[in-house]
């Protein structure tokens, strides 16, 4: 049974990275430990107890590896708060909102990245497909639906977080508008470009085709 377990244990102890690895990859950031450690842990079965719904793109954490530390998390992305949450032991943080930590590249080949918009702000969004400086953005939102009393007919109800419909957006020399959402609309945008035109014209509507969105990023990228 000791030859057993003892390979088991050394297999542990060569593991590159795990959760407390991150911990102190981001506590050694002097700019972030403070944001890091205050108020950004909580404990899930204690938060949102009386808010029905999922705040999150997804129910299940999910893994990805931070190329930047170079490190892997176990994560969700809080599309009410437009936060990461990630997994250390049994707490859960907020993942400070800095370039310094996107990319998160997920197994299937997309990324979780943080983007800067328009209006100077930043926001996550899950990035579909990559070509020279153009990029197809999908955005995940999640309401707050206040609770409402009784009012003689109905029973009361408790606040619900509620999944809004999914946005896409264009991002072309760092520039993010949300992705045209018709023909023509998006000929006007990208006039003269000969390849789009066919293309549009075999495919007809492609709004919530992904691939054909990815294939019309790929053809403006060319231009």
């Amino acid at each position: 049974m000791k030859k057993i377990i003892i390979p088991i244990l050394l297999l542990g102890s060569i593991s590159i990275y795990s959760q407390s690895d991150i911990m102190r990859i981001l506590d050694s950031d002097p700019r972030l430990s403070a944001t890091l450690r205050s108020n950004n842990v909580y404990d899930p079965n204690k938060n949102n107890n009386t808010i029905t719904g999922n705040p999150y793109s997804s129910t299940e954490f999910e893994t990805g590896t931070i190329p930047n530390i170079n490190a892997n998390i176990i994560f969700k992305y809080n599309a009410y708060k437009d936060v990461i949450e990630f997994k250390d032991g049994n707490n859960i943080y907020e993942l400070p909102k800095d370039v310094t930590y996107s990319p998160i590249k997920l197994n299937d080949n997309t990324n979780i990245v943080l983007e800067t918009n328009n209006d100077g702000s930043s926001s996550y969004y899950t990035e579909l497909y990559q070509n020279n400086s153009s990029s197809l953005l999908k955005k995940y939102k999640v309401n707050l639906l206040d609770a409402k009393p009784t009012d003689g007919y109905r029973e009361a109800t408790a606040p619900k977080f509620s999944s809004l419909k999914t946005e896409y957006y264009l991002k072309t020399n760092n520039s993010i508008i949300e992705f045209p959402k018709n023909k023509k609309e998006l000929l006007s945008k990208y006039s003269n470009n000969l390849a789009l035109e066919q293309f549009v014209k075999k495919n007809g509507s492609y709004i919530k085709d992904e691939n054909a969105m990815k294939e019309i990023v790929k053809i403006i990228s060319q231009k």
